[in-house]
């Protein structure tokens, strides 16, 4: 594992003396020090929880709902084509969260996802559990944000790979000014390239109530019964725009 190949970080663990023995006994039949077989077992166990995660498992009419989909992907809508065909210019640029924009003023309205942005987001991209992109102003105000991370959907034996889009936030003084849109359309773009470059069959977005999903119904995406604040878009969708 290349996560072995560099330790910088002490991770100090205290147990019961039984417990200590177990796994002592375990780490000699591996041919291990102590150390190196919990780093190694607890490395494999965190990848698997992290691969669990960021699975969307389906069934009964979800999956028939993507299996028809898929199969038959639906044209653009004409609120998905003007999305594409008029970029809404914004006084944005849109960057990966650099470490010096965390503490930033940021209000979305939302405290759960203010939160998210300070005191998850850069982390998160630096343990390459997702990546936030956010819209920064010429005076380096955050404007705005959204996160993308690989998942895939699990309908039957094989996985239906995608892009998801976890959280997208406005800040209150840009809301109602379109900025909502445009970071849409900047999620759809980079869909469109991770779809040459790996070959994901999905864009998916998380929502957080009725009104983010019907903001994003608006545009085609269909909502999982079983799942109602995860929607699903196809890739074949947006190669039609």
């Amino acid at each position: 594992m290349k996560l072995l190949r560099s330790r910088t970080e002490r991770i100090e663990l205290r147990t019961q003396p039984e417990a200590k023995a177990l796994l002592e006994r375990a780490a000699q039949l591996r041919h291990l020090s102590l150390s190196a077989y919990l780093l190694e077992t607890g490395l494999r166990r965190a990848a698997a929880e992290v691969r669990e995660s960021e699975t969307l498992y389906l069934h009964d009419v979800d999956r028939t709902m993507v299996y028809a989909t898929m199969a038959e992907p639906p044209h653009p809508n004409e609120a998905l084509t003007a999305l594409w065909n008029n970029p809404n210019a914004q006084p944005v640029t849109l960057i990966p969260l650099p470490k010096d924009l965390i503490c930033r003023p940021f209000d979305c309205g939302v405290l759960e996802l203010n939160r998210f942005l300070r005191r998850d987001a850069f982390d998160n991209g630096q343990r390459h559990v997702g990546y936030t992109f956010v819209a920064v102003t010429k005076a380096r105000e955050l404007a705005g944000f959204f996160t993308v991370t690989n998942t895939s959907i699990l309908a039957e034996v094989l996985p239906i790979p995608a892009l998801r889009v976890g959280k997208l936030a406005v800040a209150q003084r840009y809301q109602q000014q379109g900025l909502g849109r445009w970071l849409l359309r900047q999620a759809v773009v980079m869909a469109l390239q991770e779809a040459h470059d790996t070959g994901i069959n999905a864009l998916l977005v998380d929502v957080t109530d009725a009104a983010a999903q019907g903001f994003y119904r608006k545009y085609g995406f269909l909502p999982f019964q079983e799942h109602p604040l995860t929607m699903l878009l196809p890739i074949q969708t947006l190669r039609r725009l």
